[in-house]
């Protein structure tokens, strides 16, 4: 898993100290260092400039499987995500938990037309669910 833009927190399991939330404390401490954990990117400081998208350039070559999960399908972030280079038989999967009919229809569209691939979106699920049918994970 790759955030892209960063993450309010690490969870327990990230991080070599095991993150406390059971003291006021440390969570109001955490919580003021969230804004840290955030990145944006603009025209200065470009994907070509990131390492998390690197990475992720990498893993979609190499990738059979491609989940997104929580993805709202942005168009500047599809950009961004250089979605040609899913092309080649790759396993398209989302969630699609609130996704709106006319966004669905959109998102189905792009990826035939850009890719000449569909995408399984599953309207129904969250990410845990999806997680957990198409990996099995228990």
């Amino acid at each position: 898993i790759i955030h892209l833009y960063g993450q309010l927190d690490l969870l327990e399991w990230q991080s070599n100290e095991g993150q406390e939330y059971s003291s006021h404390k440390k969570f109001i401490e955490r919580l003021r260092a969230a804004p840290k954990n955030i990145k944006l990117i603009n025209d200065e400081r470009g994907v070509e400039k990131s390492e998390d998208f690197q990475k992720a350039y990498d893993l979609i070559k190499n990738a059979s499987r491609i989940m997104f999960i929580g993805f709202s399908f942005d168009e500047t972030n599809l950009e961004r995500l250089n979605t040609s280079l899913m092309r080649g038989g790759k396993s398209l999967i989302s969630t699609g938990l609130g996704m709106e009919p006319s966004k669905y229809r959109w998102v189905q569209k792009h990826f035939f037309d850009k890719l000449n691939e569909n995408i399984a979106i599953h309207q129904g699920k969250d990410g845990l669910s999806l997680l957990h049918d198409e990996l099995h994970i228990e």
